[in-house]
């Protein structure tokens, strides 16, 4: 495997000479870790239709409050099955030491049908996680009973719509203390409404005869959700989000426009990407949708794109959070460049990431510092939705690789070899998380009707990290929108707490700092979203954990 020779930088700001960078390797261990579980997606020696194709994501998240990271896996279905037919969802108590074991029947969260995703929120505040499965078909709300069980209650809690929900994201937008929702949803499909494949113009790829859609089909509205303090959700209408119909599959939120709120970005399939500019005040929701004038709705074409997973972070180190958006085959990644001001740069030719991309079709993503020297390198996981592109006919196949790229540090990208990645799998989700707390980023990855991956992060480096565990009191109590700037020598370094993003996932929401091989000190400047500010001191090699101040909320006082 081919090294890459450190580059001036952060790194001689930091008193490190130059030298060849640890390689960045991964470590397939999800049977023997415990992990045993089959995704069942629609068929699988074809797709007749489009619903039969979008997967499942996953989940990580500490269920039980015995602060071991633990793993939820979202199930499909079959066209034609009944519950009697098709397999559950999944969780995954992890028992520490690399192991798992699944206790999803006592938990409460055995279910059937077409899921999608899994997010997690600690929507009342009490210290234990709910979780929120999307579907196609009415959405899952599972309340956190605090002694290691779940209730369904999405009907009770408003969270019950029937359309096709597939991406979503919790945070506090109004900054009330109390999180809110943004569900996506893709297309107003029925079978009996649908073409088959090659029985209309949009039904065929590249002459290829396949299943129908999104294009032809009806998109279907993003939803808005307020978290009321009783627990309950309630929708909210007459805004940018929702008013027009995309077929939306990913969302993230961050403050891409630092102004201390959260704003909401959608990737969306075959239609314009949306920025929705946060503008709430006292007088309630207010989003603007500026994404044509932000730069980020089409590529640098003005094409509308395939928007599937997208994240959020700051890989050049300016302090303003970047974008990446995964796309179909035959086109590229899209990474977006902030630039000041509220505009972006489509850099992804420049960054390096386009053209490697092109016989790929992205999905699950994440900007990860993989190897812990202070910059964001980049994973992308891919697979397929035709099986019919299997044989030589196209430059794509159905079972695909992973990406990864690593940061050069001057504003671009190297693909380095995968090791493990480097196995083709139909892949979709992507969830990321240090689940066994040695301080480095792994990867749970699903696969259309297979097993899922989970990707142990074995990259060997000198480099420091430190974590942070972030609980909120005026703010959110699970710290998700939380902005944190680390400064140490000329080393800087913004990240923000967040669990949703991704394809279909929700992730370790600690923050995580790669430290490279600077000595220190490092101080770290926490931003909450009730307006609280406070400083602390890195402890290299552990979690901290940081509770907001009861003093500062909102005020712009300094607490400690």
């Amino acid at each position: 495997m081919r090294t890459v020779t450190a580059v001036v930088g952060a790194f001689l700001a930091l008193g490190a000479a130059a030298s060849a960078q640890p390689q960045i390797r991964f470590t397939e261990v999800a049977e023997a870790s415990g992990i045993r579980f089959i995704n069942m997606y629609g068929g699988v020696g074809s797709k007749d239709f489009i619903l039969e194709t979008t997967g499942s994501g996953a989940a990580f998240f500490d269920y039980d409050g015995d602060a071991d990271l633990d793993v939820f896996l979202v199930n499909g279905s079959r066209l034609g099955y009944d519950a009697s037919q098709s397999l559950s969802n999944a969780l995954f108590r992890n028992e520490g030491g690399g192991r798992f074991r699944e206790v999803t029947g006592p938990a409460g969260l055995e279910s059937y049908g077409w899921g999608q995703g899994a997010f997690v929120v600690d929507h009342d505040n009490d210290g234990d996680l709910d979780l929120l499965v999307t579907r196609y078909g009415k959405n899952l709300f599972y309340r956190n009973r605090g002694d290691g069980t779940f209730a369904e209650a999405g009907e009770a809690v408003g969270l019950d719509d029937p359309q096709w929900g597939t991406g979503a994201a919790f945070g506090d937008l109004d900054r009330d203390g109390v999180s809110d929702l943004v569900v996506v949803n893709y297309v107003d499909f029925r079978v009996e409404a649908t073409p088959r494949p090659g029985e209309e113009p949009f039904c065929f790829f590249r002459g290829l005869p396949v299943m129908c859609g999104p294009n032809g089909l009806t998109p279907a509205p993003a939803l808005l959700y307020r978290g009321l303090s009783d627990g309950r959700f309630a929708r909210v209408e007459g805004q940018a989000i929702g008013a027009e119909r995309y077929f939306g599959l990913g969302v993230v939120l961050g403050d891409l426009d630092d102004d201390g709120d959260l704003d909401v970005y959608v990737a969306n399939d075959q239609t314009p990407n949306n920025l929705y500019r946060n503008d709430t005040g006292a007088g309630g929701f207010d989003f603007t949708d500026i994404g044509l004038s932000a730069g980020v709705a089409y590529n640098e074409d003005g094409r509308a794109q395939a928007g599937m997973g997208v994240d959020l972070g700051d890989y050049d180190n300016d302090g303003r959070l970047d974008i990446v958006v995964t796309n179909f085959s035959h086109d590229y990644n899209t990474v977006y460049r902030a630039v000041g001001g509220g505009w972006f740069l489509d850099e992804s030719f420049a960054a390096g990431v386009a053209e490697p991309s092109y016989p790929y079709l992205g999905w699950g993503t994440g900007f990860r510092d993989l190897d812990r020297d202070g910059w964001l390198d980049l994973v992308v996981l891919n697979g397929h939705v035709y099986p019919e592109v299997d044989g030589g006919i196209t430059e794509s196949d159905y079972a695909q690789r992973g990406l990864v790229f690593r940061n050069r540090t001057d504003g671009g990208f190297d693909e380095v070899p995968p090791t493990a990645l480097e196995v083709p799998r139909v892949y979709r989700g992507a969830a990321f998380a240090d689940y066994d707390d040695d301080g480095d980023t792994d990867l749970l990855a699903t696969v259309m009707n297979g097993s899922p991956a989970l990707f142990r992060n074995d990259t060997g480096t000198a480099a420091a990290w430190a974590g942070f565990r972030l609980v909120g009191r005026e703010s959110p109590r699970d710290g998700v929108g939380t902005r944190l700037l680390l400064t140490g020598g000329e080393l800087s370094q913004v990240r923000e707490a967040r669990a949703a993003g991704s394809y279909l996932a929700s992730s370790d929401s600690r923050v995580i700092f790669g430290l490279g091989l600077g000595s220190g000190p490092f101080r770290v400047r926490v931003r909450w979203l009730s307006g609280c500010e406070q400083e602390v001191e890195a402890a290299p090699g552990r979690y901290l954990l940081v509770v907001e101040p009861r003093d500062c909320a909102g005020s712009g006082r300094t607490g400690s």
